[in-house]
């Protein structure tokens, strides 16, 4: 990275990537205004997290298809783990020459964290992170208002995991389920309902 050209920067005035120095706390320095990669960065974040054991607890999403699975469950400490994120974090510790001491959020904050979240197991979880009992949570997590204000998410897919659903606006299950239905119909006119059927059949 020393055969890189770079330069210190205003912060205020750059656009461009920037960051802060580690040698001289008011400085920020920049690759990026001479064209250049920041590979520096990359060197001491790598240099930052190597030989750190950190504190992870997992929580099992239905399946583990975006996530984490263990058929034992959310915070199982065991070797049953599975699924994209569990391969990601895996993958980056081996890289990254850091440890993770699989474990458990502490037991006596779970009523703290229903009353502050829920009863949600990953709402436990993002408390005890935010509290500083762990260092990370895994799962594929729905990263609502509540929860990004108490902790960092870090995004490892591209793509989200949306659920849509409605709010019952009264009556019986029944006659919700029928107003419903109806409903998937809408986007069409009848006579487009017509011309679909005719030329589908």
């Amino acid at each position: 990275w020393c055969a890189r050209s770079w330069c210190f920067v205003d912060p205020s005035n750059c656009k461009l990537l920037h960051t802060p120095s580690i040698h001289f706390t008011d400085r920020h320095f920049s690759y990026a205004t001479c064209g250049q990669i920041d590979s520096f960065t990359l060197s001491e974040r790598k240099k930052a997290i190597k030989d750190k054991t950190y504190q992870v607890a997992l929580n099992s999403n239905s399946g583990g298809w975006r996530g984490s699975y263990n058929p034992e469950g959310s915070f199982a400490v065991n070797n049953r783990w599975s699924g994209p994120i569990v391969d990601f974090l895996r993958t980056s510790a081996l890289e990254g020459g850091f440890t993770m001491n699989i474990t458990r959020p502490p037991e006596w904050i779970r009523e703290d964290a229903k009353k502050f979240f829920g009863s949600s197991s990953f709402d436990y979880c993002v408390y005890a992170v935010s509290l500083g009992y762990l260092d990370f949570c895994l799962a594929a997590y729905t990263i609502t208002n509540k929860r990004a204000a108490v902790a960092n998410f870090f995004e490892t897919t591209s793509t989200g995991v949306y659920l849509v659903s409605f709010v019952d606006v009264g009556g019986t299950s029944w006659s919700s389920f029928i107003r419903s239905a109806k409903t998937i119909f809408q986007p069409f006119t009848w006579g487009a309902w017509a011309m679909i059927f005719f030329f589908v059949i």
